[in-house]
């Protein structure tokens, strides 16, 4: 086993890892907002779930597009290292486009929950 390939891995997965995160915090949000009627009129009218989605969407779509920076310019953990230049690209590339799809999907995920109320 390489050195640094669980370090790497995880470099790899990172996107995925922001979206899955993210898909939890929205429906988190969503189901709480519904669960808990007593938390007020703002939650139940549906103002502050898409704000708050909103703020999340933005953050981890910003996270994203950094991981893909990172990735893009060789700064990612031990891939600068690796010796072999077609694994460099692999680790690279692959990261790259993990963080493209999961910003893709972090989108996807938010639509819903800002233009439909909660508990609808």
């Amino acid at each position: 086993m390489r050195s640094g390939f669980v370090a790497k891995f995880t470099f790899l997965l990172s996107g995925l890892i922001v979206w899955a995160v993210h898909f939890l915090f929205v429906y988190g949000v969503n189901g709480i907002a519904c669960a808990r009627p007593q938390l007020g009129p703002d939650v139940q009218a549906g103002s502050f779930v898409p704000a708050t989605v909103l703020v999340a969407t933005a953050f981890c779509v910003a996270a994203t597009c950094g991981i893909a920076l990172v990735a893009l310019k060789d700064y990612g953990p031990g891939i600068s290292a690796e010796e072999d230049a077609s694994l460099r690209e692999f680790w690279r590339f692959t990261t790259a486009t993990n963080a493209g799809l999961a910003a893709i999907a972090i989108l996807w995920t938010a639509v819903p929950a800002l233009f439909i109320r909660p508990c609808s």
